[in-house]
């Protein structure tokens, strides 16, 4: 399978979130300082705290969407590995967070790092919480999932139509991807979602829904050559 994701831009981003986690707390630190040793500079000290404190909550807040391990480009590569090289997974740059194209259909894999009991009512996703692996608690419907799911999709045929303008029809499956080991998915045919642990054998059986052709494929890879990660 190839894979296209810009490494540097990530690497990047995870250093920047830590300068801004460390460098706020530093900020902090020294408005405490700065308030034991003068009062006449009250105006200085709270604005050097308050800098300080936005900036470490962007940069944690930032650590955590781009973390050294977990994320979700890597669970997502780890759970499709063996694929052939007809599959192109792009990370982070086709509007999806996650783009599948494969010689059956192009995909939105839209992943759900949530723990929970997942079942469809009337085309609505709802989820229940769990607890040791079993339902516990009330369920409630997860409307920001579905719309993540949609705005995800638009976005990704936006961008393929702009990169792709000759092709006149585009179907894309927006599919719902459980990553968390304790949640559960009821089975329904009618809405595309999977747990990842089956998500190889979900992508090798999808339907057939006007795939991209062999030169689409390579005219959709060709300004991504650079961002290739082997392996």
């Amino acid at each position: 399978m190839q894979h296209y994701m810009n490494v540097r831009r990530i690497d990047r981003l995870r250093r920047v979130s830590k300068f801004l986690s460390f460098g706020g707390l530093g900020l902090m630190v020294v408005a405490l300082i700065l308030s034991l040793g003068a009062t006449d500079n009250l105006g200085l000290t709270m604005g050097l705290a308050l800098l300080g404190l936005l900036a470490s909550q962007i940069g944690t807040m930032q650590m955590r969407r781009w973390p050294e391990r977990g994320r979700s480009d890597q669970v997502i590569d780890a759970a499709l590995k063996g694929l052939d090289g007809r599959h192109s997974l792009y990370h982070y740059l086709l509007g999806a967070r996650h783009a599948l194209v494969t010689p059956r259909a192009t995909v939105a894999l839209i992943p759900i790092g949530e723990a929970g009991f997942f079942e469809w009512r009337e085309d609505k996703l709802w989820r229940t919480p769990v607890k040791k692996g079993l339902p516990s608690g009330k369920p409630g419907p997860a409307r920001g999932l579905l719309d993540q799911a949609e705005r995800e999709t638009a976005d990704l045929e936006r961008n393929l139509r702009r990169r792709l303008p000759d092709r006149d029809a585009w179907q894309i499956i927006p599919l719902l991807v459980l990553c968390h080991d304790d949640a559960r998915l009821e089975k329904d045919e009618a809405h595309p979602a999977v747990h990842l642990k089956k998500l190889k054998e979900y992508v090798r059986n999808l339907p057939r829904q006007s795939a991209l052709t062999e030169p689409e494929n390579q005219a959709l890879a060709a300004p991504y050559a650079d961002l290739l990660v082997s392996g």
